[in-house]
């Protein structure tokens, strides 16, 4: 028999080793010897058979089978597993390479095959033993012992050889018997002239259930890789969904895909799959080759904006035809359109990849995030071009390929997800400013949870205690003050007020001048107590630079139904409140300013109060304000004034209502005498001396007296 290939050749023409490295060599191997205990010789094949009585499996693990194989072009075993005894018979090292093609009128319908046959002697008759099959462009090992016919097919189903291929480890069981003879079924990829392939490492001979161990944590391995990028597919692919906008994360997920069904078929995760099934995965992974250079390159083009280079275009288009041929083509073309298109397809993405986030990584333009982008973007590329050049060129599968792709959208998802991160953040730091323009209050109310999703005409109805405070001298005070010491001015005493309308449950819905507005969806108590915390607050304020005049603030508070919603139009947007209860309120704090009090609250909020506020509580009389027809109670509250003013309010109340009475029956003589006594008994109170002036007026003049129950104001 001719050789193929002599390894032995190949040793004898390497230059001799220099003495130091001779010396380091033997101190490792005496450490390694030292370290575990003596390896028992292995025994090799020789002219096709291969003698394994001597060897212990169960104490030297497995066998490889190495040394000369049969080898037999252009044919295949029939259905009992034997090859014709005619055909002419080469031998072959394994492990080695296929460095020659088939010889002429061996091609299978443009698919070379050879099968090379291997006799095992003496195996264990009472062990199950199976063949390992490393990872091989290998259709199917046949066995048959020597007792008999039968036949054990590898875990690879049957169909047509020219498409079995296995890019993952399987396990051939063994029969029961002491001589099985193994025939291995190699399809060479491809039929174009120049190319070869070649087998990485011998198949192994080892108890059928270690191979099987083995085999299933291969495709534990796999499976758990491609999990993850599926699951890093998904995840990117429903955040695409959720903003359409976002073109990257669909780049990168289409990527991901297409890497977890390509590791998916090199892998074999799935197992048993039957005729057509199998070709389907097939085609799938040799499509998913090409498809992950479109999509890689896809990804750099989206991720950095100058490589969308009409050359970087063709090359996604290319890729793109190349992944639609191969899932189109006929069978008996399948392995053709991976070496032929497929392969150099990614190989050009991968290159292009390579160029484009080189780029990337060393432009003094790019920030940190970009730099960590084109690293990642780059290393896969190169793994895969070392790969591919190493699996063509020579008899080296590293592998990097599977690690890299594992790699990658770690990389990109990190990235993205820290796009993210800083989007949330960003949107929180907006959504924690916005609060301070718009009340997270009022956002809630309309039903919705911020800013971004607020429509013009957005609008509710409901209940609320409105409370509308102006500030008293302001601008007086504000004459002798320069325009950044106003607003200086201005924010501290909205600084002290601001705390009480928060801390009592409401929210200042906005700023007029020198005026607040602030809502209390709950508590109408709630809104007066916090219009007393704030009388207080606003009484140690000091007063500004050069001025003497302390700054004092009065309240009106109206309990109504108001609509809150947006008004304006579509470029320009303002929350606002709108009620008759809106304007009430500020005509109360208007009132404050005739009558000479601080704090004015409507019939509809006290009723509304506990018993602790009702002592301080003085019925004003019934009062229909500026452009309102229906008339309204008006209550001051007096608690903060002095002890002295208390007690007199607290003593006089009676006569002070007998006042209103007399007034509201036109008896104006009488009202102004009670109201009048009040004040001579207290000249600083502000309610009854407006009513002690009002009664004279009304007493002086020549009009009809009024039979209403309410008194018409005409001032704001």
């Amino acid at each position: 028999m001719r050789p193929l290939y002599d390894h032995r050749q190949g040793l004898a023409k390497r230059p001799p080793i220099g003495a130091p490295w001779l010396a380091v060599l033997a101190c490792c191997a005496v450490l390694g010897a030292c370290g575990r205990p003596s390896a028992r010789l292995r025994p090799l094949a020789q002219g096709g058979v291969l003698d394994a009585s001597a060897w212990d499996f169960a104490s030297d693990g497995a066998l490889p089978l190495e040394g000369a194989w049969t080898a037999v072009w252009g044919q295949t075993p029939d259905s009992e597993g034997r090859l014709d005894p005619a055909a002419p018979r080469d031998a072959f090292a394994m492990p080695g390479s296929v460095d020659a093609q088939a010889r002429a009128g061996t091609w299978t319908r443009g698919q070379g095959v050879v099968s090379l046959e291997l006799a095992l002697h003496g195996l264990p008759p009472a062990e199950s033993m199976g063949v390992l099959l490393p990872t091989l462009w290998s259709s199917s090992m046949r066995c048959r012992s020597a007792d008999g016919p039968e036949v054990v097919y590898s875990s690879a189903p049957k169909g047509d050889p020219r498409t079995m291929t296995s890019m993952a480890p399987y396990v051939a069981t063994l029969p029961l018997a002491r001589d099985v003879t193994c025939i291995l079924v190699y399809a060479v990829p491809p039929p174009v002239e120049g190319w070869r392939s070649f087998f990485s490492e011998a198949p192994r001979l080892m108890l059928a259930s270690e191979a099987a161990g083995e085999v299933q944590g291969h495709r534990l391995k796999y499976a758990g890789i491609g999990m993850y990028l599926v699951s890093i597919s998904s995840f990117l692919l429903l955040q695409w969904w959720a903003r359409r906008r976002d073109t990257s994360s669909l780049a990168v997920a289409l990527m991901s895909l297409s890497a977890a069904l390509w590791i998916g078929g090199y892998g074999a995760v799935v197992e048993h799959l039957e005729w057509p099934s199998f070709l389907l995965r097939r085609r799938l992974e040799f499509a998913a080759v090409s498809g992950m250079g479109a999509t890689g390159l896809l990804t750099a083009m989206v991720l950095f904006h100058s490589t969308r280079t009409p050359l970087n275009r063709a090359l996604v288009a290319a890729a793109a035809v190349a992944t639609a041929a191969t899932l189109l083509v006929p069978t008996r073309l399948l392995a053709w359109s991976l070496f032929a298109l497929a392969q150099p397809a990614a190989g050009l993405c991968a290159l292009s990849i390579t160029a484009t986030a080189g780029r990337a990584l060393f432009d003094s333009y790019s920030n940190r995030e970009r730099r960590v982008l084109a690293a990642g973007m780059a290393i896969p590329a190169v793994f895969g071009v070392v790969d591919l050049a190493l699996s063509r060129m020579g008899d080296v599968r590293l592998g990097l390929m599977t690690y890299a792709l594992a790699i990658l959208p770690v990389v990109l998802a990190s990235t993205l997800a820290r796009r993210n991160a800083t989007a949330l953040n960003a949107t929180e730091i907006f959504a924690a400013s916005s609060a301070r323009f718009v009340p997270q209050e009022f956002l809630h109310a309309l039903g919705h949870q911020d800013l971004t999703t607020v429509r013009l005409g957005d609008a509710r109805e409901r209940p609320m205690t409105v409370l509308f405070a102006d500030l008293r001298n302001f601008t007086a005070i504000s004459e002798n003050l320069s325009p950044a010491e106003t607003f200086a001015f201005l924010n501290e005493c909205f600084a002290q007020l601001g705390p009480p309308i928060r801390d009592h449950g409401g929210f200042i819905d906005k700023y007029i001048g020198d005026a607040i507005m602030a809502l209390f969806p709950d508590d109408p108590a709630q809104a007066v107590r916090a219009a007393l915390a704030m009388q207080k607050a606003i009484a140690c304020v000091p007063p500004p630079r050069g001025g003497d005049r302390q700054i004092r603030m009065g309240v009106g508070v109206h309990l109504g139904r108001v609509i809150m919603g947006t008004i304006g139009e579509e470029m320009r947007l303002e929350a606002t409140v709108i009620s008759d209860a809106v304007n009430l309120a500020a005509r109360l704090e208007g009132f404050t300013k005739q009558v000479g009090c601080s704090l004015l609250i409507s019939g509809a909020v006290a009723q509304e109060l506990p018993d602790d506020l009702l002592p301080h509580l003085r019925d004003l009389g019934r009062f229909a304000v500026k452009g309102k027809a229906e008339p309204v109670t008006m209550f001051e509250i007096f608690a903060l004034d002095g002890r002295d003013m208390r007690h007199h309010k607290i003593d006089t109340r009676v006569r002070f209502r007998q006042g209103i009475e007399a007034f509201f029956s036109a008896d104006y003589e009488e009202a102004s005498t009670l109201f009048g006594d009040i004040v001579d008994r207290c000249p600083e109170d502000g309610p009854a001396h407006w009513w002690f002036l009002r009664a004279l007026r009304e007493l002086t003049e020549d009009a009809p007296k009024s039979t209403r129950k309410f008194l018409q104001l005409d001032e704001k």
